[in-house]
């Protein structure tokens, strides 16, 4: 049995409630359901507006708990939570008092949305290293960490915590030092794999390798995304896990096409390109100035709009670099 069915199977005498019954939830209530799972489907969508597909859920075994007072009373053992749900919604904080709960272990502190968000829900984090990443004296501390036992104190959070299943998504070069099996070991690629595995260069590829003969199970964002980790490293643990965004919510909201473009001081008929993320390196918003240059070349009045957080000053660098671009330099 693989870990990815070790997992699910493991579901099946636990009371699930999935929150939230968008585009992104149903392929996970199919799966569990599947796997002989008792799901329960929660959704403030009155029952005669459902969409079709929530209602073949139902006649797939799944209980729904739709309309007014949805989060009512609902009681779980495992909760999977749709990200345009609050967290700290009083019927998830109810659960949570009685339910499982999660823990952050990073090299080193960064000040982030993720951590501010991480925070106010109450999360512990453990900081296995001291400083911070976006100095160059905290960059330089996690490498030398790495060098003389990051390892041994996250095996000390291990012995400490006992988790029941370890997530990474950044550099693994730890990982294989971990006391802890690695049929419950789990990784996720973010990115275009190919540009991950660049990033993380040959010796850590080559670990991750290692660690999926053993056991390790990767995560991808897409059906097709997961194949192609599969392929490259030559395993069917791999799961498909879709990114964080509720498509209906986002949906629902409307906003003014020529209000956004008056805000920002784009003309109505110009060619809008954009991108969303923090504005860090890793997210690599030099690319998309080059797409820009590049579709200038056809559609001279091309603009560009970043959205993101700033992170070490990195909106006047991008400020300055579109104002060349936009000079045609």
């Amino acid at each position: 049995m693989t870990a990815f069915e070790t997992y699910f199977t493991s579901l099946r005498e636990k009371n699930i409630a999935v929150l939230g019954l968008g585009v992104s939830n149903r392929p996970l209530v199919r799966l569990l359901l599947e796997f002989g799972c008792r799901v329960t489907g929660c959704d403030r969508t009155p029952r005669e507006k459902l969409d079709p597909e929530v209602l073949e859920l139902e006649q797939a075994g799944c209980t729904l708990r739709v309309g007014d007072g949805y989060l009512s009373g609902v009681e779980a053992d495992v909760v999977f939570r749709t990200p345009g749900m609050h967290p700290n919604n009083p019927a998830i904080e109810a659960l949570r008092q009685r339910g499982a709960q999660v823990l952050l272990v990073q090299d080193y502190r960064t000040e982030s949305f993720l951590t501010r968000s991480l925070e106010e829900q109450g999360i512990p984090m453990v900081t296995l290293w001291p400083g911070s990443g976006e100095s160059k004296l905290g960059l330089a501390a996690k490498k030398a960490a790495r060098g003389v036992g990051l390892y041994r104190r996250f095996n000390k959070v291990i012995r400490e915590f006992q988790p029941d299943v370890i997530h990474f998504h950044a550099f693994p070069d730890h990982m294989d030092r971990l006391d802890f099996p690695r049929s419950r070991m789990f990784y996720s690629f973010h990115a275009a794999l190919e540009r991950n595995l660049s990033m993380l260069g040959q010796k850590n590829t080559a670990l991750l390798q290692s660690l999926s003969d053993d056991g390790l199970t990767f995560c991808g964002l897409t059906s097709d995304y997961a194949r192609e980790i599969g392929a490259r490293f030559h395993t069917d643990r791999v799961l498909c896990i879709p990114n964080g965004l509720d498509f209906d919510r986002i949906r629902s909201q409307r906003y003014s096409r020529e209000e956004l473009r008056s805000l920002f001081g784009i003309p109505e008929d110009a060619f809008l390109l954009g991108t969303v993320g923090r504005l860090h390196p890793v997210k690599n918003q030099e690319r998309m100035l080059s797409i820009l240059r590049e579709v200038q070349k056809s559609r001279p009045d091309a603009r560009l709009l970043i959205v993101g957080a700033d992170q070490a000053g990195r909106a006047d660098l991008l400020r300055r670099q579109a104002a060349l671009v936009m000079a045609g330099r």
